[in-house]
């Protein structure tokens, strides 16, 4: 499959308006997506062809995927995920944009894309896609398969929707019925479709609301059973399973091992066993201190505020606005301000507390709010992370606009508890917008719309009691073969005083990523010595040596004082607590230019180095010339004859 360029439309005679047969798909769609932003309706596929709208746009709108709020990846994400913010349509009910992109024979795409704009004072300008696929089908072999959305296998959780299909180009769905198990539970299904209106004949279900979200911490198992399936050679029925995993976590142990009261004045080594294909680990340290430190607008300098909102205005925010100039600060001359940046496919805006809270019995979030322009669609929730982010959960009550959108003439104050937990949990506001009947953007007033007015809401003096913080003291970077970290006072990242908690915790980078933290090592300071090393291990000697009922002395020694010291008995397997016989033969044969020495020996010993050496007068030994082998039980020993005079050869046994 390919976007390309160069593809001309496809046209009918049946087409009620038809462009010059040259025209280029991806010139029909730029246009397309252009005229989209530049008109004020929306006209779908098949706008009124006038002097404003010619035959080009028109057959990238007729045979076009189109979207008004999304542009780019943006686009074809919400197409495959058949998720609209504004309504839902037909189209997303059947997953059409979806099954003509899937459709087997379709290869050649192209796409045209307008970003948007926005104008202070004005009504922006939405983005817009349009995806030409209806035309697309020019593979003169069409695989014979099922096509599955989500697909079978592992799929990513972020691209989940609520309406799921099964697709087969030569198959009928007509009579067709579906079955859906969770981890082994049914589910109830809804909104079952079955048609041949888009792409290839499919059958689309929807989905539970719990099991159409794109967050989850653990991997989630489906199995789909279609049934009643018919057509020429098509099985009757399919079934497949759907994994859904989150791509932002490991499911790999991060646990660190060790000591959990370490002498801050000792080296202790830390153990761990690193995920499977990490590239760079690192191992970080935390001290654990009360949370003495307020989040206010007034001192952002050294706030620790992680602005996730976009940047089309300030987080904080001055007050101060012409057309509300009653409406006061929330405290001091300055706030935290969310408010909705775009009036379609509105994201959400975030703000997050940087540290990692340890919350303890009775803790609570506290904080004070004020809603400017804000209607019932529009949301306030505070929420925690116990995965770093991966997943939140709601805490407190959600804080909704009003009716009207009017703003508060009073301020709010806010405390929400916080269950105890020994994991870190993250904190974060997230202002989002919800679905209602008529989605404009009176309804959702927005800063794109309304500069001089305080739309959106105002926070400020973010708070927590009962709780502690982790203060990240130092980052020591590993390689992706370490299995030990080493806790001293250049990895400590500072005086670790006795009696204070401090933690340890290993993180991954794993495809040019860092995935979140693993578990928390709790360590707490303290003056114990630690404790001595563990022994080395026994040598095989050593071994041998407490196999016998008598004590044997050292390698050297000849406790049977039958000349053959204790190592050689080792060596040869004879027993060094009863006098030896060596079985030792020479062999010579005339007309040789070799001789050598051989004993009968089962298998070698673990530490022995087996050696030999020569001598023409007993007195100078060398093992220049002999060599030493070992083969079929028998150890030999092979030296050259010398050209004449005697010469003398004897074992070499070393322990290593």
């Amino acid at each position: 499959t390919t976007m390309n360029t160069e593809a001309t439309v496809k046209i009918l005679s049946a087409d009620i308006h038809k462009p010059p047969a040259n025209t280029r798909k991806s010139s029909a769609t730029q246009r397309a997506a252009l005229m989209f932003v530049q008109s004020p309706t929306s006209y779908g596929h098949n706008p009124p062809v006038n002097t404003t709208w010619t035959e080009v746009p028109w057959a990238g709108c007729a045979r076009g995927n189109t979207s008004r709020g999304f542009f780019g990846p943006g686009a074809v994400t919400a197409y495959m995920r058949e998720e609209s913010q504004t309504s839902t349509s037909a189209w997303n009910v059947d997953a059409g944009h979806r099954r003509w992109i899937l459709r087997t024979a379709s290869l050649d795409f192209a796409t045209g894309d307008q970003p948007g704009k926005t104008i202070p004072g004005s009504t922006p300008i939405q983005p817009s896609n349009v995806l030409y696929v209806v035309g697309s089908e020019n593979n003169p072999s069409p695989p014979t398969m099922f096509v599955s959305y989500p697909s079978a296998g592992f799929f990513p959780a972020p691209l989940n929707g609520r309406f799921w299909s099964l697709s087969h180009r030569s198959a009928s769905f007509s009579n067709s019925t579906v079955s859906v198990t969770k981890n082994g539970t049914p589910l109830t299904l809804t909104n079952i479709k079955k048609n041949n209106k888009y792409g290839d004949p499919s059958i689309v279900w929807q989905m539970p609301a719990a099991d159409a979200g794109s967050e989850i911490s653990n991997d989630v198992t489906y199995r789909i059973s279609v049934n009643g399936i018919s057509g020429t050679d098509i099985p009757t029925s399919h079934s497949y399973s759907v994994t859904l995993i989150n791509p932002d976590m490991l499911i790999s142990d991060q646990t660190l091992s060790g000591s959990a009261t370490p002498n801050p004045l000792y080296p202790i080594t830390y153990t761990f066993t690193p995920p499977p294909l990490a590239e760079a680990l690192r191992v970080k340290t935390y001290k654990q201190i009360p949370v003495t430190w307020t989040e206010n607008a007034e001192a952002n300098t050294n706030s620790q505020i992680i602005d996730r909102t976009a940047p089309t205005y300030n987080l904080i925010s001055s007050l101060g606005f012409p057309s509300a100039p009653t409406f006061g600060p929330v405290a001091g001359s300055k706030s935290f301000r969310l408010t909705h940046p775009t009036f379609t496919a509105i994201p959400d805006q975030i703000i997050e507390l940087g540290q990692e809270i340890i919350p303890k019995s009775g803790a609570t979030l506290n904080f004070l709010y004020k809603r400017g322009f804000m209607t019932e669609f529009s949301k306030l929730a505070a929420e925690t992370s116990t995965n770093n982010g991966a997943t939140w959960s709601q805490i407190g009550s959600i804080i909704t606009g009003t009716n009207l959108g009017t703003t508060d003439l009073v301020n709010h104050s806010a405390s929400f508890p916080i269950s105890a937990s020994s994991n870190p949990i993250h904190i974060r506001f997230r202002y989002y917008a919800t679905q209602g009947s008529v989605f404009a953007d009176e309804n959702l007033p927005g800063y794109p719309q309304y500069t001089t007015y305080p739309t959106g809401i105002f926070l400020d003096n973010i708070t927590l009691s009962n709780a502690d913080w982790l203060e990240t003291r130092k980052t020591n970077e590993l390689t992706a073969d370490t299995t030990t970290f080493v806790l001293e006072s250049n990895t400590q990242g500072g005086p670790m005083g006795i009696g204070e908690k401090w933690h340890l915790r290993l993180q991954t980078k794993l495809g040019n990523h860092w995935f979140p933290d693993g578990p928390l090592k709790p360590i707490a300071p303290s003056n114990t010595p630690p404790p001595p090393p563990p022994p080395p291990p026994l040598s095989a000697f050593e071994i041998w040596q407490g196999s016998f009922t008598e004590p044997v002395g050292a390698f050297n020694d000849d406790d049977d004082e039958d000349d053959i010291e204790n190592g050689i008995e080792f060596a040869f397997s004879t027993n060094p607590l009863s006098k030896s016989v060596d079985d030792t033969q020479v062999m010579a044969v005339d007309g040789q230019p070799t001789f050598c020495i051989q004993r009968p020996l089962a298998s070698l010993k673990d530490g022995i180095s087996y050696g030999a050496e020569c001598s023409e007068n007993m007195i100078t030994w060398s093992s220049t010339g002999v060599t030493v082998s070992s083969t079929d039980g028998m150890l030999k020993a092979t030296a050259a004859k010398p050209a004449s005079g005697p010469c003398f050869i004897r074992w070499k046994i070393t322990q290593e």
